[in-house]
């Protein structure tokens, strides 16, 4: 495994303490750990509102590249976009990236709708045209953002595509990917033979997106890694099932599982009880959760997350996103996972070259 991306919810208050003491005790210490990327979700709700955290998050970090996982054009302007990608670049000292989906729960919450793939592709190529010059035509609008220095400034785009349609579209058009498809062999080898056959002018960078859970026992580790697996079992499998590799005999449980999950029940307070099963509670009552967690997720103990990790690399997998909700599940990574996957991966090698 060659690079690490680490995943922080961005909770404004932890066991009933308002507050981000908890999130200090991470920055404080993942730049001392060989992890690449940090990040955030662009949430509405119970999180910190995403910009607002990812420049709090690069004044306390001097090491670790800094974005949003995901934000989307849907609910913000392009141009808006832009100026917020440039700023996180400016205050991190060039270490900030983005990654754009097409929308999921936040449209929901705030009452809107996903972006097509064609809308998604037209912000896209906006957003990028915006990094690099004064000007760019969005929807018809002409959006004018100049900024100093931009000759100097380097913010690579990405998506987190979930289906097939997205993800052609995001291999001929991005710097970059966050494959939520899974981590299969087969969802490896058809995700690789898509990119390779995109066309491109430049390499693409290529990460794959789990769900992750790190503890002393499996059963920490499922406690921890479910809410995830819940998450994305319900955005990156909905639509076609044969289209996204579903095996049949699931077909009917998973179309079950989307036509009951409730955006509202995501990441549920602590202490507070909806009407209704939790999206965790459906996804075991309709037997869904070793199926995602093989699909997505990397979950247990740290000798089984090594283990897993080396499976993974050993399908293709490279660059993985990991979460850490606590100082203690960041120290589990750093020092029980990373130094005995690099001593039995021989990651002292350079990164693999992104895919061309």
């Amino acid at each position: 495994m060659q690079r690490i991306h680490v995943h922080v919810i961005a909770q404004p208050s932890r066991a009933g303490v308002p507050g981000v003491t908890w999130m200090d005790e991470i920055l404080d210490g993942i730049d001392g750990y060989p992890v690449d990327r940090l990040s955030t979700g662009d949430v509405v709700g119970n999180h910190l509102e995403c910009f607002t955290a990812l420049g709090y998050m690069a004044a306390r970090t001097s090491r670790v590249h800094i974005g949003p996982f995901v934000t989307t054009a849907a609910t913000r302007d392009v141009g808006l976009l832009a100026a917020a990608a440039l700023s996180l670049d400016a205050v991190s000292r060039g270490r900030a990236y983005m990654i754009l989906g097409r929308g999921d729960g936040i449209v929901r919450n705030l009452g809107l709708r996903p972006q097509t793939v064609e809308e998604a592709r037209e912000a896209i190529t906006s957003l990028r045209a915006l990094l690099h010059s004064d000007q760019a035509t969005h929807a018809g609008r002409a959006i004018t953002l100049r900024w100093p220095g931009r000759d100097r400034v380097s913010v690579p785009v990405y998506t987190a595509p979930g289906g097939p349609r997205m993800l052609e579209m995001s291999a001929a058009t991005c710097d970059g990917v966050y494959l939520a498809t899974g981590c299969t062999k087969a969802d490896v080898q058809h995700a690789l033979a898509v990119i390779d056959a995109a066309p491109r002018d430049a390499p693409l960078d290529v990460w794959w997106v789990t769900r992750f859970g790190i503890g002393d026992t499996m059963q920490e580790a499922l406690d921890a890694v479910s809410e995830g697996l819940a998450s994305i079992g319900n955005h990156a499998l909905r639509g076609d099932p044969a289209a996204r590799g579903v095996p049949r005999e699931l077909w009917g449980a998973l179309r079950e599982y989307h036509e009951r999950f409730s955006y509202e029940r995501k990441n549920p307070l602590p202490g507070r009880r909806a009407d209704g099963p939790t999206n965790v509670e459906l996804m075991n009552e309709l037997g869904l959760r070793d199926y995602f967690l093989d699909r997505f997720g990397i979950a247990g103990t740290p000798d089984r997350i090594v283990d897993r990790l080396l499976e993974l690399e050993r399908r293709g997998v490279h660059s993985v996103t990991l979460l850490a909700q606590s100082r203690r599940e960041l120290d589990l990574i750093g020092t029980h996972v990373l130094p005995r996957l690099a001593e039995l991966s021989g990651t002292g090698q350079p990164p693999p070259a992104p895919r061309e």
